[in-house]
């Protein structure tokens, strides 16, 4: 598979280039390559359909227009494609961190909302949303059957209710999940 690394900051880029040459001397026997390319999330520079994924961790809240760049990541999908996501959530924008970046480094800082989230992603065309709660894809709960849970308000025995409040937690502060652009094979 080929793997290329977009950022609009070409510092970020070079601080990727510097993590992958470390990793690189660390696991030498395991092939690693990328390519790095400038360019705005907004407005890609690559052909409809030529990416099979795409992955933005972190970096999602720091898009001006979220909307545009999910435009423009289903575009760049192949059929059956997912995007996946790893963001902070609510909360995010008004953690002191936050502010700091924002006074210091004039970058933008937003929460993340998932409703709001996959509001955008349906107007953008993506056909379905689902949450990955731990780090086990296989533990992924469709975003129907979220709100499902939340609206019985999660009648659970009291030895899960430590498990749900880590949860809901987990989902509504760190959301992590994909994006299916329907039309083709993949499953999940």
């Amino acid at each position: 598979f080929k793997v290329t690394a977009l950022d609009i900051n070409a510092d970020m880029l070079d601080l990727g280039r510097e993590r992958m040459a470390a990793c690189k001397r660390a696991f030498p026997e395991t092939p690693m390559m990328a390519e790095f390319v400038t360019g705005d999330a907004e407005a890609l520079d690559f052909e409809d359909e030529s990416f099979d994924a795409v992955c933005c961790v972190n970096s999602l809240h720091h898009i001006p227009d979220i909307p545009k760049a999910l435009a423009e990541i289903h575009r760049v999908l192949k059929k059956g494609g997912r995007f996946l996501f790893f963001e902070p959530g609510e909360g995010h924008a008004e953690a002191e961190v936050s502010k700091r970046e924002m006074e210091e480094h004039g970058v933008t800082e937003r929460d993340i909302i998932i409703d709001e989230l996959d509001g955008w992603a349906r107007d953008a065309g993506f056909e379905r949303m689902a949450l990955v709660p731990s780090l086990d894809p296989g533990a992924s709960i469709p975003l129907a059957r979220w709100h499902a849970l939340r609206r019985v308000n999660w009648r659970l025995p009291l030895e899960l209710w430590r498990w749900r409040k880590a949860l809901v937690h987990r989902v509504v502060h760190h959301p992590c999940g994909y994006l299916l652009k329907g039309g083709g094979t993949a499953r999940g």
